[in-house]
């Protein structure tokens, strides 16, 4: 089992003057505020889970770069204030998440915010308003996303939709 970091505090992990930073192997819950935020570039967050947050399960801030989310999980973050929660908001350039799962949150389970990120084979299902969103015409290379888009038919998930 993986530890646990928990709190009725604001931000979970806030990483604000150091790059290269690795997180691993980590559940991040119960924040008042996100689960993760991530202020700076070249981090890898790896197998971390950021569940049941009042805000955003994990953040990347306009300026952080380069960051590689892989494997991790952001689930089931809301607000009773009328936030729109995502699991993942994005808002900077050139990101990158693989394998990863966005389930249940208030709102968006990605939301991409800025350009040149890419997603690859992630699993996004029963978020609130759409699974995957893509703001200001962001580019974003989504790969095999039409690959899962079949299998969560398949298997009979619901979904709402993407919006470019």
């Amino acid at each position: 089992m993986a530890p646990s970091l928990e709190s009725a505090n604001t931000i979970g992990i806030d990483i604000q003057n150091s790059s290269m930073v690795t997180i691993e192997k980590l559940t991040v819950q119960n924040f008042e505020g996100n689960g993760i935020l991530i202020q700076t570039s070249d981090n890898i967050v790896n197998q971390v889970k950021s569940i049941n947050n009042q805000n955003n399960g994990m953040e990347i801030a306009l300026n952080a770069e380069r960051n590689l989310i892989i494997e991790s999980e952001a689930s089931f973050n809301s607000s009773n204030v009328n936030l729109l929660v995502n699991g993942i908001q994005v808002n900077g350039d050139q990101n990158y998440f693989v394998k990863c799962k966005f389930i249940g949150n208030f709102d968006e389970g990605l939301e991409l915010n800025s350009s040149n990120n890419l997603v690859f084979l992630n699993l996004a299902k029963e978020n609130g308003d759409d699974v995957f969103s893509l703001l200001n015409r962001a580019q974003v290379s989504i790969y095999l996303y039409a690959i899962r888009l079949l299998e969560m038919v398949m298997m009979d998930l619901k979904f709402s939709r993407i919006i470019i």
